[in-house]
């Protein structure tokens, strides 16, 4: 396997920067519970397509975004549910 130099400044920068989202993860673990930890953490699979998009220009297709969006609303849905039975006392 041969790195071209061109490529040299994209791998360095991987190498450098991967690690930093698991780190703040990490961080932010201990000030959650694990059930909220575990809802974020799922939404890194559909973001996937947004972030493809936004970054790459690839167009995600209609399927994914039906079903990218089933994550997300399952989350907000249970963040929301959550704090609307802590304020109500349940």
């Amino acid at each position: 396997m041969s790195i071209l130099f061109e490529q040299f400044p994209l791998l360095a920068q991987a190498i450098s920067l991967a690690p930093e989202p698991g780190v703040g993860f990490a961080a932010g673990e201990h000030r959650l519970a694990a059930a909220e930890t575990a809802l974020i953490s799922a939404l890194e699979t559909p973001l996937a397509p947004i972030w493809a998009f936004l970054f790459f220009t690839q167009i995600p297709t209609g399927h994914t975004l039906v079903g990218g969006a089933i994550i997300p609303l399952a989350v907000f849905g249970s963040q929301f549910y959550g704090r609307v039975r802590k304020t109500q006392g349940v």
